[in-house]
């Protein structure tokens, strides 16, 4: 019996979530059993209805750089992006190094720049080559590089940082390397 008037007090405030405005009768009949209506039956009495708690939704947070809480809704300090890229203290070629013989028989220049602090391209920055004196097409927004086909013989080479508008930010100093390959005109 217990278990039949639990089953009544669950669909009761079930029924009383869905119709909330509606008027609720509870009347026990002839046997003794607890009945909840939504009409009025002769001996029925009106019941209170129960409240049930609301909880209002967290409003989202606004479309700015602020960050939210979204369990209590106060503000997180965020850190303020940087408005101007740090100045570069070291554009630097390691690899090759100065007046280095480098063997590449296939024609594979590797090479290395070393930068302080690292290449900053969330503001655009590149590195840009100077080979023999001339800008090679293209730009790297990596500080290790491959080059290919490259021809045997004496070299100068220098690495450019560039914004992202193509303006020089720094520029390494120009190295010297003795790129060594193999000639087909040398058979062994």
């Amino acid at each position: 019996m217990q278990s039949l008037k639990t089953i009544f007090v669950v669909l009761f405030l079930l029924f009383a979530s869905f119709t909330a405005n509606a008027a609720i009768y509870q009347y026990i009949d002839k046997d003794g059993n607890v009945t909840y209506t939504d009409q009025p039956v002769q001996g029925a009495k009106r019941i209170k209805q129960i409240q049930l708690p609301v909880q209002k939704p967290v409003p989202a947070p606004p479309k700015t750089e602020s960050r939210f809480n979204l369990l209590t809704n106060e503000k997180i300090a965020v850190p303020e992006k940087a408005k101007k890229a740090k100045p570069y203290t070291r554009v630097e070629i390691t690899k090759p190094k100065d007046d280095e013989g480098v063997r590449g028989n296939n024609g594979d220049l590797f090479i290395s720049v070393a930068l302080m602090p690292a290449l900053q391209t969330s503001f655009g920055h590149k590195i840009q080559l100077l080979f023999d004196g001339k800008k090679l097409p293209g730009s790297w927004q990596s500080n290790n590089i491959m080059l290919k086909e490259v021809y045997r013989g004496t070299h100068t080479l220098a690495a450019i940082v560039v914004d992202d508008k193509g303006k020089i930010v720094k520029q390494s100093k120009q190295i010297t390397f003795h790129f060594l390959r193999h000639s087909i005109l040398f058979k062994h």
